[in-house]
């Protein structure tokens, strides 16, 4: 759980990396795809290898959603709140870590004894 609230950041900010500037650029609507002056150049800058510009498209709009809306602003506070503030879900994992078997494989690294199921 304490590990869980920190990656999250991590990895929003990891997508929002990747995608440099293309979310400035993405098209504001579906009319870009379809209209007689933008179409062209739509297609042009957004196909991929493998993937046409509506597909790109579409995909971006939905890691925009994920990363950049309110909505996706909630969701991260959500992530990072639900379970409590970070010190108190440190403290629980400091309380009810199984200490007694960490212990046991520090002792067993340093050859005190014998390790048991």
């Amino acid at each position: 759980m304490s590990l869980q609230r920190r990656l999250v950041n991590d990895f929003m900010r990891a997508i929002r990396e990747l995608a440099g500037g293309v979310f400035i650029q993405v098209p504001d609507s579906a009319e870009a795809l379809t209209s007689e002056q933008a179409s062209e150049h739509v297609e042009r800058y957004f196909r991929g290898a493998e993937i046409s510009a509506e597909q790109r498209v579409k995909f971006l709009k939905l890691i925009w959603d994920f990363v950049g809306t309110e909505f996706a602003g909630r969701q991260l506070q959500y992530e990072m709140f639900y379970s409590a503030a970070q010190h108190i879900v440190d403290q629980h994992v400091f309380h009810y870590y199984g200490w007694a078997h960490g212990l046991e494989l520090v002792d067993v690294c340093l050859g005190d004894y014998e390790l048991t199921d």
